[in-house]
């Protein structure tokens, strides 16, 4: 299986903290842990996806600075094939991390410039899936992507129902994922999205995740929680990428949904926005060992 991620890989501070005190006229806050790593919704789904068995292909914004040496750094540990876009800057990103997984998420410096880079026609021509992320200037790929009628995933993550700016990407997903935060009645929200899609998932943090198929089934997932939490950073990402590798590997909709809930608490066990130690075999193990809602 061949796959093709197209999005953003920053340079991440991640700064832990017990909590967030109340907002004064000034603010001073101890960090229990302050570490530096790669992050970004391209990345993430590249680096989740190097722990499975599949080539992939990460084309990502860099620009010509010290973060992006730093970046490719980190990528150059992980199985893939890396398409640099040239950009004026590369992204950098920082996580305030408090109250148990809550994230405030402050972007220091991203892109004004980026490259359209012809060579991608060939990827995409190449590539049995498309992951394609929602920075703008993946936009300029929509159209290659249905020139060659590749299956395309898509997470719209904090979407706010009703948004113009994510129309164009939601119109291009074959499967659609979404964070629970903005979204209010969760089975309306995925009736209503799933015309011309495989499928629709809302991802609902502690709570599991529920899904949606071409044929209006709607499916309920719990969480894994038999890991240890250290934060939230990537599960989105790694959720995605595992429901799809393993859907279409097994055609079956309900384990997916545990594959990916087992993925992602692996991630959550981990400081980096993927869990490298994690494997194909790791998260058969786990389903066979443990039973949860089916």
């Amino acid at each position: 299986m061949k796959l093709l991620v197209i999005g953003v890989s920053s340079y991440d501070t991640i700064i832990d903290v017990e909590h967030l005190p109340k907002m004064n006229k000034d603010l001073t806050i101890w960090p229990k842990n302050v570490h530096y790593s790669i992050g970004g919704t391209g990345a993430g789904k590249a680096l989740a996806l190097s722990t499975l068995p599949v080539s992939t292909t990460l084309a990502t914004d860099l620009g010509d600075d010290e973060y992006k040496d730093k970046i490719l750094d980190y990528l150059d540990k992980s199985k893939l094939n890396i398409i640099r876009l040239k950009a004026d800057v590369s992204t950098t990103h920082t996580n305030i991390m408090h109250d148990n997984g809550k994230r405030i998420s402050i972007f220091t410096s991203s892109p004004k410039m980026v490259e359209y880079k012809d060579s991608l026609e060939k990827e995409i021509m190449n590539s049995d899936l498309v992951f394609l992320n929602i920075n703008d200037y993946c936009r300029q790929y929509i159209p290659l992507i249905k020139k060659y009628n590749k299956l395309c995933v898509v997470d719209i993550h904090d979407y706010i129902d009703g948004s113009s700016y994510h129309q164009e990407f939601i119109d291009c997903a074959d499967i659609l994922f979404v964070s629970h935060v903005h979204i209010g009645h969760h089975e309306d929200f995925l009736r209503r999205m799933i015309k011309n899609k495989s499928f629709v998932v809302i991802t609902k943090a502690e709570e599991g995740s529920i899904a949606i198929d071409n044929n209006n089934k709607i499916y309920y997932q719990l969480a894994y929680k038999s890991l240890p939490f250290v934060d939230s950073n990537g599960a989105g990402d790694s959720f995605s990428v595992a429901f799809v590798y393993y859907y279409f590997k097994t055609k079956n909709t309900v384990s997916s949904l545990k594959f990916a809930s087992v993925m992602s608490a692996y991630t959550c066990a981990s400081k980096d926005i993927y869990n490298k130690d994690v494997s194909y075999e790791t998260i058969e193990k786990v389903l066979d060992e443990e039973s949860f809602l089916p």
